[in-house]
């Protein structure tokens, strides 16, 4: 899972992921959180 501006993103497909759930609604990825947020340059 990736985050950037406060939205986390599916690692797989990009979808914004909302709610912290388990499994991306788009594609169906496993999400798995990590201790550290990945800072996005954009």
């Amino acid at each position: 899972m990736r985050q950037g501006n406060n939205k986390m993103f599916c690692n797989n497909c990009g979808h914004t992921i909302k709610d912290n759930p388990s499994f991306c609604s788009q594609c169906g990825y496993k999400i798995e959180r990590t201790s550290m947020p990945i800072k996005i340059n954009g």
